[in-house]
């Protein structure tokens, strides 16, 4: 049983320095997630410019779909 302020406080320090790098963690995984996801649906956007819709396949257009969902999903949370 520790007692005391200077005893506690580093193990409290130490916590919270863990909660705060999993927080980064997360944060850091989630925007790379999102850029990829970006970086796809631009990809595919090029393929309709360039060859228009007909030319997607059904992997990519459920990709736009999804995309499109979570875009008016987004909005609507404004």
């Amino acid at each position: 049983y520790l007692k005391g302020e200077k005893y506690t406080y580093p193990l409290r320090r130490w916590f919270s320095t863990q909660k705060k790098r999993r927080e980064i963690r997360s944060t850091q995984a989630l925007e790379g997630k999102l850029k990829a996801e970006q970086d796809q649906v631009d990809r595919i956007l090029e393929k309709i410019s360039r060859d228009g819709f007909g030319s997607l396949t059904s992997a990519e257009r459920k990709v736009l779909e999804e995309a499109g969902r979570r875009g008016r999903e987004g909005r609507r949370d404004r």
